[in-house]
């Protein structure tokens, strides 16, 4: 379980304090815990027949599923594995950034997603299950954490758009760490060449400050 907890959370968290993605970047594991279980737990997968321009779509069969029925059980599982059972609540609700309702998969339809409630920390990060739509077949496609989302125009994996991220680390959102969840086949993963951290400026000015950081300009 533990190869699988660090494939799955790669550029996210560890069990650990924090994580190295990359060259010179950290990212701190305020989500973690659920983004872990979100992708041990996945037992379905595979991308839909349709597919973005230029990649390679999977020739798995994915198990189709009704999004909040599965995400429910997910989130129950989830819950009794950390200890806390009853901390399950999940609802339908577009990440910020995702509002238009994307289609990821290619296939001319908006995919699902489903948030974990008691995820919502205070500075607005939370956790998603990702559902394709998959030509009227949806299926379940990892998850998603953070506080921004948006979708990667014309960069996809195995057919599957890829998803920019960035998690609030607090500084009035000045602070906190970003990156990109890409489809592996199965879910969506973190790229750990992808990410990046932010600095808060109150720690004074840097230089080396990544240009896909919330801007310091007044």
């Amino acid at each position: 379980m533990r190869a699988a907890y660090q494939k799955s959370v790669v550029g996210m968290a560890t069990l650990a304090r924090r994580v190295v993605v990359g060259k010179n970047a950290t990212m701190t594991p305020r989500l973690a815990p659920a983004l872990a279980l979100v992708s041990i737990l996945s037992a379905c997968g595979g991308a839909s027949s349709a597919g973005h321009a230029g990649t390679t779509s999977s020739a798995a069969s994915p198990s189709c599923v009704v999004p909040l029925d599965d995400a429910r059980a997910r989130a129950h599982a989830e819950s009794v594995a950390r200890g806390v059972e009853g901390d399950d609540e999940v609802a339908i609700g577009a990440p910020a950034g995702l509002e238009a309702g994307p289609d990821l998969d290619g296939d001319g339809q908006p995919e699902t997603f489903v948030e974990r409630v008691s995820d919502r920390g205070v500075t607005g990060n939370a956790s998603y299950y990702v559902y394709l739509s998959g030509a009227g077949c949806a299926h379940f496609a990892g998850g998603l954490g953070g506080e921004m989302f948006g979708v990667v125009a014309g960069s996809a994996h195995h057919g599957v758009l890829d998803v920019s991220f960035y998690e609030d680390g607090g500084c009035a959102s000045m602070a906190g760490d970003g990156g990109t969840y890409v489809y592996d086949g199965s879910a969506y993963q973190t790229d750990p060449a992808q990410g990046y951290s932010c600095a808060c400026p109150e720690d004074g000015p840097d230089a080396s400050r990544d240009p896909r950081c919330p801007s310091t300009d007044p």
